[in-house]
């Protein structure tokens, strides 16, 4: 709807494709934050720290944000946490 609205808002009306494309950036915030959650179990899971994994977070929150936030939609269809598991991590299940 909020797609719809910003790409065919002039049609109804002055305000609508603001409205529209405002709405639109306002869950791609929540997107760019679950893949950024996503990264960071990613980095946990290839077991990068300290001051390396700081560089490469700061680097990719500045460069690849857009990309953050389509893995973020992306993890709506695919458990990408959940393919992150190690043998040894999961148990007996």
């Amino acid at each position: 709807a909020c797609l719809a609205l910003a790409m065919w808002g002039d049609k109804l009306g002055n305000w609508y494709s603001t409205i529209g494309l405002t709405a639109l950036k306002t869950v791609g915030v929540f997107y760019f934050f679950q893949g950024f959650s996503i990264y960071l179990a990613f980095l946990d899971f290839v077991k990068v720290r300290g001051v390396f994994r700081s560089i490469l977070v700061v680097l990719t929150v500045l460069t690849a944000w857009t990309l953050l936030a389509l893995i973020g939609l992306a993890d709506m269809f695919v458990d990408f946490k959940k393919r992150m598991k190690r043998k040894e991590d999961q148990g007996d299940l």
